[in-house]
């Protein structure tokens, strides 16, 4: 005889939670290269479009909108992009929270594979490729080329992120 339904018992089809299956290498490489583009500095670009000035949002018209629902505050420099944009920020994030809670061993693995390849995108990290000397060992060469992208890194990411984060949180 099977197992019977009650209390403590699962399906194994169904997972962790019932009717959320668990996340597996594939899911796990979904997610990790969103977050990974998210890091580069084509990412922050994006992020900073989405909070460039346009129309005001009112007081009435942001209480009449999902926002207020998403845990979003009105203030009165608010554009309708800003607002989109932190909704949006707040959604993926839950999300992604979501995910991680999901995910098998199999996909936190995919996970950190899927970030390489997200940041992989970042032209910062193909600018040092043009240093490479074939006359050097090759371990010359990846310390070059990890010092030149560190110090691109520190000069454009870092300003970058900070100048693009702390616009986020004055929505």
């Amino acid at each position: 005889m099977g197992k019977e339904w009650g209390r403590d018992f699962i399906p194994e089809s169904v997972g962790p939670q019932l009717g959320r299956p668990q996340l597996g290498f594939t899911d796990g490489i979904a997610a990790g290269f969103n977050q990974g583009l998210e890091s580069t500095i084509p990412g922050l670009a994006l992020r900073h479009l989405k909070t460039l000035p346009g129309a005001r949002i009112t007081k009435e018209e942001f209480e009449q909108s999902v926002y207020p629902s998403a845990g979003l505050t009105w203030n009165n420099r608010m554009t309708w992009a800003e607002a989109q944009a932190a909704y949006d920020a707040k959604i993926d994030k839950q999300l992604y929270d979501d995910a991680a809670q999901r995910m098998t061993t199999g996909g936190k693995v995919g996970e950190i594979v899927g970030m390489f390849g997200g940041a992989a995108l970042d032209p910062v990290n193909l600018l040092p490729l043009g240093t490479v000397n074939t006359s050097r060992s090759f371990l010359s060469n990846v310390a070059k080329i990890g010092a030149i992208n560190a110090a691109l890194e520190a000069g454009l990411y870092q300003p970058m992120e900070g100048f693009v984060s702390s616009r986020e949180q004055q929505l």
